[in-house]
């Protein structure tokens, strides 16, 4: 047998070890056989240390060193399995008189299993801090989230350490001609100081870290929100560059603005702009009181510049739709449609960002048209806009 080749293992605490020499024995984790093999030549393993062992070390058989191949010279020993489900120990636990099998052992519960798992002390132990952890992630998680304390419990000890000094170095300078010099130095004052002025040095290092780190993601969150709006801008001109000249205008808050107008009859409300085409027109609704009887809400559109509108045919010639939509049904939409007249000043190429004159409806619906027909749902009024060249 390869005695330098074997790996001798530790059992597991729940589990009694197997007689000395028993046939049941493993010879790589000299543990009870568990799903045991049976080689080719003869002898018994754990399927695991077997397989283990041929990837690992060679492919030949840790007793006799004869060749092995795990797909044709290693087969299931049930027999040996049934022989160890039924031999019986006692509870390895003192108090403890239950005969288990080998099998039962494995997820036996004894009362009388009085160990406990060791726990940690925290790393600030000698400062004061009585925290106790059952793993070194525990501790280092502890350490990061009370880094302040720790820091009070270092600046506490520092400033004990500094009052003893003093005191000690008072007395000292008084009984120095009474006391014979020591006969070695002294250095565990010093070290203690060297010690606590390092953990502080780092501390205060991973308070800086730490602070870093946050403004890094304050800035990160506001790139972000910054990018959120600016894709958000590009889905909305992309969708009105493309929407064919049919825009849907939801007034959200239309009661407020409602009576902003009414207190103010000069105040008006536009809509984006949208194209005719991709490279076409570009048009804008708006909303006001009509200045003629406030009763009456005024809707119309606006020529707006674009980026192409030197390409572009003037004045502009088209048609124009109007609607008020009812949310519920259809029926009850108020549509309006017009042909363009070039004379107008309202169609010609607008020099500025919008063409100052409107074209459409100063007095288009009653105000109390609006309520008492249902047209605003929600506080909501929708208006759908269509211009088409002709």
């Amino acid at each position: 047998m390869s005695s330098e080749k074997l790996q001798v293992q530790q059992s597991s605490n729940n589990i009694v070890d197997p007689p000395e020499e028993s046939p049941y024995t493993c010879p790589v984790c000299l543990s009870w056989l568990k799903d045991p093999m049976l080689t080719s030549c003869g002898h018994r393993f754990c399927k695991n240390c077997i397989e283990s062992w041929l990837e690992r070390e060679s492919s030949c058989c840790p007793i006799d060193n004869i060749p092995l191949r795990s797909d044709k010279d290693i087969f299931p020993d049930n027999f040996t399995r049934r022989e160890i489900s039924q031999q019986k120990t006692k509870c390895p636990n003192i108090g403890c008189n239950i005969e288990l099998t080998i099998v039962e052992m494995e997820s036996h519960i004894c009362p009388f299993d009085l160990t406990e798992p060791k726990q940690l002390d925290c790393t600030f132990f000698t400062f004061g801090c009585n925290f106790k952890g059952n793993s070194t992630e525990e501790i280092d998680r502890h350490s990061s989230e009370n880094i302040q304390q720790h820091l009070m419990l270092m600046s506490q000890a520092y400033t004990n350490l500094n009052i003893r000094k003093s005191s000690s170095a008072s007395k000292t300078e008084e009984s120095k001609l009474w006391d014979p010099p020591p006969k070695e130095n002294d250095t565990s004052t010093d070290k203690s100081h060297e010690l606590i002025r390092a953990m502080y040095e780092r501390l205060i290092i991973l308070e800086q870290r730490t602070h870093e780190q946050e403004i890094t993601c304050r800035n990160l969150r506001k790139e972000i929100n910054e990018l959120k709006t600016i894709n958000q801008t590009i889905i909305n001109d992309t969708r009105q560059q493309f929407c064919g000249g049919i825009y849907i205008w939801s007034i959200s808050d239309f009661r407020s603005k409602l009576d902003t107008m009414i207190k103010d009859h000069n105040k008006m409300y536009y809509s984006e702009g949208f194209f005719t085409s991709p490279f076409g027109y570009r048009f804008c609704a708006r909303l006001n009181l009509s200045p003629k009887n406030p009763d009456f809400l005024g809707l119309l559109v606006h020529v707006m510049q674009s980026t192409h509108n030197n390409c572009l045919d003037w004045p502009f010639n088209g048609k124009i739709s109007l609607t008020i939509v009812h949310p519920m049904n259809s029926y009850y939409n108020i549509k309006e449609t017009m042909m363009t007249r070039p004379d107008l000043e309202a169609f010609q190429q607008p020099h500025k960002l919008m063409n100052p004159l409107g074209f459409g409806y100063t007095e288009f619906i009653l105000i109390d048209e609006l309520f008492s027909k249902g047209f605003v749902h929600n506080n909501c009024l929708t208006v759908k806009i269509q211009v088409q060249t002709v």
